[in-house]
C-alpha cells in the first residue's frame, strides 16, 4: 500500500510539473497579460531617464509616459500589428507633438522616438519593471507649488504597509481643496503594489515601485466628493527614493 501511495504521488508531482511547463509564460506581446496595465522604465537616447505606462486592448495601446527630469504626463495612443511591431503617437495638451516606433519583446520594449516632423530621432529601450513593495521600508513629505495648484503629502511604508498617510491638493486659481488621511483608508489585497481604497468611495490610490522612484497616483472618482469640492482636483506624485524630493505629476 505505501509502494503504491509513493507511486502516485509521484505521478502526481510529474504530472505538475508538466502542466507548469506547459503553461505559455505571461509575455508582452499576449494581450491578456495587459488587463490592469503595465509599467516600464528605461532611457530614450541612452540619457534620458523615462517611465511609461500602457494598457493593451486587442490591437490597441494606450497610456502615459514622462521624463524623470520633467514630471509631466504626455499621452499615448497606437496599435499593434500582428507580428509585435507598434507605433504609438504621443499628445501634449492634446497636441501631436511625437511618437514611438518599436517592438514588444519578452519583457521590453525598443525602437525608435522621434518629434512630430522627423527633426530628431532617438533610440529608446523600456524594461518592464515588476519589483514588489510588500518588504519596502520609507518615510517621506512632500510639498509642491505651481501656478494653479499646491501639494502637500506625507507617507510612511512599513514592511509594505502603510502606517502613515495623508494628502491634500489646493487649486489656487479655484480655491478649492481635496483631502484625504489614512482613517478613511483600506488596503486592497492581492497586489505587489500597494493599492489604497477610499471607504464608501470608488477613489482608489495607487503607490507603485518605479526604479530609483516610487510614484503615488489616484483615479478620477478621487476628484469627485466627498475627497474634493466642486473643480477640485488630486495630482498624482513622483518620490525619489534616496534624496526624497518629490514632484507632482499632471
Amino acid at each position: 500500500m505505501d509502494k503504491i501511495i509513493k507511486l502516485t504521488l509521484v505521478l502526481l508531482a510529474v504530472i505538475a510539473s508538466a502542466a507548469a511547463q506547459a503553461e505559455p509564460r505571461c509575455s508582452l506581446w499576449r494581450s491578456s497579460c495587459w488587463e490592469d496595465g503595465k509599467d516600464f522604465v528605461g532611457t530614450i537616447g541612452h540619457e534620458y531617464g523615462v517611465q511609461m505606462r500602457l494598457v493593451r486592448k486587442d490591437r490597441h495601446l494606450s497610456g502615459y509616459y514622462f521624463f524623470e527630469s520633467k514630471a509631466r504626463y504626455i499621452r499615448l495612443k497606437g496599435k499593434v500589428k500582428p507580428d509585435s511591431s507598434f507605433v504609438l503617437k504621443e499628445y501634449t495638451e492634446g497636441k501631436r507633438t511625437g511618437k514611438f516606433t518599436g517592438k514588444l519583446t519578452e519583457d521590453r520594449i525598443t525602437g525608435w522616438w522621434s518629434r512630430k516632423g522627423g527633426e530628431e530621432e532617438l533610440p529608446f529601450m523600456l524594461k518592464e519593471y515588476r519589483r514588489s513593495l510588500r518588504s519596502y521600508n520609507g518615510q517621506y513629505v512632500c510639498q509642491a507649488q505651481y501656478p494653479y495648484h499646491k501639494g502637500d503629502l506625507k507617507l510612511k511604508i512599513v514592511n509594505g504597509g502603510i502606517t502613515g498617510f495623508e494628502t491634500k491638493t489646493i487649486s489656487t486659481k479655484k480655491s478649492r481643496a481635496c483631502n484625504i488621511k489614512i482613517g478613511q483608508l483600506k488596503r486592497l489585497k492581492g497586489r505587489d503594489v500597494i493599492g489604497l481604497r477610499v471607504k464608501q468611495s470608488k477613489c482608489k490610490i495607487t503607490i507603485n515601485d518605479a526604479g530609483d522612484y516610487l510614484k503615488v497616483s489616484y483615479n478620477n472618482k478621487c476628484n469627485k466628493r466627498p475627497q474634493c469640492g466642486r473643480k477640485g482636483y488630486f495630482t498624482d506624485w513622483l518620490i525619489h527614493k534616496k534624496s526624497r524630493s518629490c514632484e507632482t505629476l499632471w
